[in-house]
């Protein structure tokens, strides 16, 4: 019975009730099951984004209140994503497992290797629009929700539209005086 409940009283023995349940004993106690009782059975664990900060120590997102816009400057192309999991079902040892998955669209070709680390780095993002993703699952191997958190990082200023239309007007302009 994986996360039953059961796991508090450390079990090491189980015997057969005639009426149909189970016995377990264990180091800290007696519990009495019935049939076909499954426990408790926690919501597998949402992922949330906790804070988004820049390799300067800008905060881009602080975890609450209203999403912000995520326009990053120019100058602002390494993040540091850092998540978690609201999950409090422990193990029989009394742990929390849970493990993460990440996703950078626009950057990753896929999702990330499960892991029990809960952050991770981005550095030299070229300009465009992101979203990060980032999905829990617990020891049971149930995946909650993905969080995702999108972004927008500014082109610098010589690589602009308007740059461009400039560039073309002085080749235009070099082109004419040299015909001229």
């Amino acid at each position: 019975l994986p996360r039953s409940g059961l796991e508090s009283i450390r079990p090491t023995a189980v015997g057969d009730d005639p009426a149909g349940g189970a016995w377990w004993i264990g180091h800290l106690g007696i519990a009495a099951t019935e049939k076909g009782w499954r426990g408790p059975t926690a919501a597998p664990p949402d992922a949330l984004v906790r804070h988004v900060v820049t390799d300067k120590g800008g905060v881009i997102w602080g975890g609450a209140g209203k999403t912000p816009d995520g326009t990053l400057g120019p100058d602002e192309d390494s993040l540091r994503f850092s998540f978690a999991a609201p999950f409090f079902q422990t193990d029989g040892d009394g742990r929390v497992n849970v493990t993460y998955r990440t996703r950078l669209d626009g950057i990753d070709s896929g999702w990330s290797a499960w892991g029990d680390g809960a952050r991770r780095d981005y550095s030299n993002l070229p300009p465009g629009e992101f979203r990060f993703r980032v999905q829990a699952r617990d020891e049971a191997g149930r995946a909650g929700q993905e969080a995702m958190f999108a972004f927008t990082r500014l082109a610098p200023w010589w690589r602009t539209p308007w740059a461009w239309c400039g560039y073309a007007l002085l080749g235009a302009a070099g082109i004419g005086g040299i015909v001229h």
